[in-house]
């Protein structure tokens, strides 16, 4: 009778919650993905935006140097990340 119970218990979750579990990790891993695709477009939009203004600053400089001005900079803080070296600097230009 045991056996019997267990057997038909088992049917049962292979047959029928078996479906709804597959059903609840689809939707669980699509609104995953979802997020990871809004994260990643996000993180692609600051990266633009990033280095239009660095075009920006850079063609301000490239200008003013262009004129005849010069421009002083300062070492602020450096630090190694992985194999780049990230330098925080101050720039001034010199009237």
């Amino acid at each position: 009778m045991e056996f019997l119970d267990l057997f038909t218990r088992h049917k049962g979750m292979v047959e029928d919650e078996s479906v709804i579990l597959n059903a609840l990790y689809l939707d669980k891993l699509g609104r995953f993905q979802l997020e990871l695709l809004q994260k990643k477009t996000e993180a692609a939009r600051l990266k633009m935006k990033m280095k239009l203004i660095q075009a920006a600053m850079n063609h301000v400089c490239s200008r003013l140097m262009d004129a005849g001005k010069v421009f002083v900079c300062r070492v602020v803080s450096k630090s190694r990340i992985d194999s780049w070296l990230h330098i925080d600097a101050h720039i001034f230009m010199v009237d």
